[in-house]
């Protein structure tokens, strides 16, 4: 079940079509988060997805934050898990002390979506993304230090203007340092009435291509070596459906996606982990 948190965003990224003026932030009153959390569950939803432009700045402009928010919807009774939505670096640092200790909640999916773009300081700036490198590793440091088994996701936009080899080798050797669970690769594409759409620097197509896929391979592979580390272990799953492939797909206590050969669907289950891929586990009730 999906909650709106706020609309609009804080930063103002030179790619972005929304185009959101700065300071254009709406944050939903935490009363009215709660209570619509609190009618979902009612409803025998178990799953809650806060969903945002950018969670991490929840509440700047009412006078709250997102660990605060956290706090009171993980008070509301039932058995349900929370997942939060995707959060800016910039934002999410202001608040880390008290988000990280937010997560330690047990109704909170161990998951953190964590853009980071670029490995490289001066395609951030000139992407206008307000933080560095070395502030997003840390925010991961930290969380990974408090946050047994976090599913670290993030995106990264290669051949944005101006990138030359040694900005992409600075990208490849960030994502081998922090070796994310997940990253999601896009291509820069110039989109019309934006500031990098008008960016002399532009990066050849072909070129693009290449950078997308070696990422993409580097992708798999270390998304690989990381689920390995979940074979035989016993785990809680919340499970969701049937899968396209058959089975039934749930999801792990910290976000990852598993397939069961059979399970009730919409419960808490015990699994034990039997085989592992890069994009998913599958494994088997443990009675």
């Amino acid at each position: 079940f999906v909650v709106p948190i706020s609309e609009g965003c804080l930063n103002a990224c030179t790619y972005c079509a929304t185009r959101f003026a700065r300071g254009v932030l709406k944050s939903y009153k935490p009363g009215l988060i709660v209570k619509w959390v609190k009618e979902a569950v009612a409803k025998g939803y178990k799953e809650i997805q806060l969903s945002s432009e950018d969670t991490g700045c929840y509440g700047f402009d009412i006078g709250t934050n997102l660990a605060r928010l956290l706090d009171e919807i993980t008070s509301i009774e039932g058995e349900f898990r929370i997942r939060v939505g995707m959060m800016n670096p910039n934002n999410a640092v202001k608040v880390l002390d008290e988000l990280i200790e937010a997560y330690k909640d047990n109704k909170i999916y161990k998951f953190l979506h964590l853009p980071v773009q670029s490995g490289d300081n001066e395609i951030l700036k000139r992407m206008g993304r307000p933080y560095t490198v070395e502030e997003f590793e840390e925010i991961v440091r930290e969380f990974r230090k408090h946050i047994k088994d976090l599913n670290l996701n993030t995106d990264i936009i290669v051949g944005f203007p101006g990138e030359s080899e040694e900005a992409f080798q600075n990208t490849v050797e960030l994502i081998k340092r922090v070796r994310p669970d997940k990253i999601n690769v896009s291509r820069f594409s110039p989109r019309p009435g934006t500031v990098a759409a008008r960016m002399k620097d532009q990066i050849v197509g072909w070129r693009v291509k290449e950078r997308s896929r070696y990422l993409h391979r580097l992708r798999l592979s270390i998304s690989y070596e990381i689920n390995r580390r979940y074979l035989g272990r016993e785990m809680e799953v919340l499970t969701h459906g049937e899968g396209k492939k058959g089975g039934i797909e749930g999801r792990t206590m910290n976000y990852k996606d598993i397939i069961l050969p059979e399970a009730p669907v919409g419960e808490f289950v015990k699994v034990k982990v039997t085989k592992t891929t890069s994009t998913y586990l599958l494994g088997e009730l443990v009675d």
